[in-house]
């Protein structure tokens, strides 16, 4: 299991969302632009936990949109949290057939949310994302 390759292919699909100026498979250090998606660190992996004795992953992701204390940000959130769309971060990741690096995504919830980056405050919504993957050779 490549999880640094996992990391750079979600970041990928989301890089295609309309607006997203840069999408980093890592937690950055800073943003240069807005708005932004990251992939964070996975949080749990479960192994041989399917019928298929495949693995599960689960990994958040963002889509941080400005300063949390900008009165517009919060507005900004509302195409990426949407069940469809060009935006809709559910749409992009559920609908992807052509996996490389895993079986499945599947987003399991979206919580608005202010984090921290290099001490500065953003406004975000952080996905769940739950991942299946089936063998250790992707």
């Amino acid at each position: 299991m490549n999880l640094q390759g996992i990391a750079a292919e979600v970041a990928e699909v989301l890089a295609g969302l309309p607006d997203v100026r840069t999408a980093f498979p890592y937690p950055p250090k800073k943003i240069g632009g807005f708005p932004a998606a990251i992939v964070s660190y996975p949080e749990s992996l479960e192994y041989g936990v399917f019928a298929d004795n495949s693995h599960r992953l689960t990994w958040p992701v963002a889509i941080v949109v400005g300063g949390a204390v900008e009165r517009e940000t919060a507005a900004l959130l509302s195409g990426y949290v949407s069940d469809v769309g060009a935006a809709s971060v559910l749409a992009a990741l559920n609908d992807k057939a052509d996996w490389l690096t895993v079986d499945s995504v599947t987003v399991e919830s979206a919580e608005a949310s202010v984090i921290s980056i290099a001490g500065i405050e953003y406004m975000a919504v952080v996905f769940t994302l739950n991942i299946a993957v089936t063998t250790d050779e992707r």
